[in-house]
This record gives C-alpha cells, structure tokens and sequence, in this order.
C-alpha cells in the first residue's frame, strides 16, 4: 500500500479484479519502517487463472517489470521496452495433441516499438488540470483507485491472518477491527504522530 500502489493501478485496469487473494507480507523487513516492504501475493480469478504480485524495497538494482503469460504467448514490459514472445499453436491445444514426452509449440518473438513520452506523475496532473480545464476525459479517475485499494486491503488483511485466502469484496469489519489493533501496537510516539 505504502511502497507500491501504482502498479497495482496497472495491475487491476490490464487484469481485472481477482475473486480472492493470499499474501505473504514483512513490515520492517529491512528498513525500520512499520508498513510492508517485502510482499508476494498470489491471486485468484473467478475463471481460475491466477497471477502473482511480488515487490519489495530491498532488490538492487532493481526492476519494475511486468509479465503476462497466457496460451497464446507471454508479454514482458521492461526498461522501457515490450517484448511479445508468441505461440504458433494456443498451449492448451499443443499440449493436447502433442505426441512426445515434453514439447513446446514454435515460438516467434516480437519486439514491440513503444510510441510516445512517458510522463509518470506530470502526465496524470496535466491529465487532471486539462479535465477542469478543458473538459478533457480522465486518464484515471479517483474511482477507479477503488479497485487496487480493495486489492491492497486484501493483501494486508491476508498477511495478518497468517496468509488465509481473502475473498474479494473484503470482509470491512473484520479489516477495521484489525487495522486498529495494529495501529494500537505502533511504536511511533504520540508525538510524532
């Protein structure tokens, strides 16, 4: 929530919303800092496909990568670039008819030409001030930022029930009741609060 959330903005507008999550989550792993700063989380959707999240501060040098696999191929955005590797033949159907012990449907890697200028944060406060402005349609309107809030909330509360499936929507009470016995044991004086 704190190290993280805008890839979970891409995650839930490319992927969609999962039914449920389990996550794993260290606070203070290697900072001394009381939110999370190493979390893998494995997700669940309704048609059974799952995906992974995995981020942490403590991986020099680092990568901000993501990786969609799927029976027609794997796309990997990275370093400013997309590459697509693309299956011939879907997997599942490959794998049904394949005669052999182990094989893989021919492969054709594509590079994928990134068109524009990335503008991070700026763009997205342009964004905002052209639509006051001008009328301009939002490039992420604030309800969207519902849905990765409702991951990260699940991937929380899941970390605090010892890694238990959360089922999306969460559970609200059960969420507040735990987040307040959490902020009951920080150790952040009443003054710097």
């Amino acid at each position: 929530m704190n190290q993280n959330p805008h890839n979970l903005d891409l995650w839930q507008w490319i992927c969609g919303m999962p039914s449920r999550v389990k996550a794993t989550v260290y606070y203070g792993k290697h900072r001394n800092i009381e939110v999370e700063d190493d979390v893998f989380a494995l997700m669940e959707y309704p048609d059974g496909h799952i995906g992974t999240y995995v981020t942490t501060i403590a991986d020099e040098p680092g990568t901000n990568r993501l990786e969609i696999s799927g029976t027609r191929g794997r796309l990997v955005i990275e370093n400013d670039s997309i590459s697509f590797s693309r299956c011939r033949v879907d997997t599942d159907e490959f794998q049904k008819t394949f005669k052999g012990e182990i094989g893989h449907p021919e492969i054709w890697k594509c590079e994928v030409p990134v068109k524009g200028t990335y503008t991070s944060h700026c763009g997205i406060i342009k964004n905002f001030c052209d639509a006051i402005q001008k009328g301009t349609p939002l490039l992420a309107p604030g309800s969207d930022g519902i849905k990765s809030l409702e991951i990260i909330n699940a991937i929380l509360l899941s970390s605090w029930t010892g890694g238990e499936w959360v089922s999306l929507p969460i559970d609200g009470d059960l969420y507040e009741k735990m987040l307040r016995e959490k902020c009951g044991g920080s150790f952040i004086s009443e003054e710097q609060k």
